[in-house]
């Protein structure tokens, strides 16, 4: 019988969860950003990493 209570297990499970979570972002992009040049949407080039995370990590009710 497979226990997965313990601790040990949770801990390998939630660590596999969050490697695999990058890579599937990863293997995301690679595959849409083609997809997205060839249907001719882009996105504001000024745009940088820092001002899209402060945005995403705005709450929605400050976005209205």
């Amino acid at each position: 019988m497979l226990v997965t209570d313990k601790r040990a297990f949770r801990e390998h499970l939630a660590s596999f969860a969050l490697d695999r979570l990058w890579r599937l972002c990863v293997e995301t992009w690679r595959i849409a950003v083609p997809m997205l040049d060839r249907a001719g949407i882009s996105s504001d080039e000024s745009l940088d990493a820092d001002t899209m995370t402060s945005v995403g990590a705005k709450p929605v009710s400050a976005c209205r």
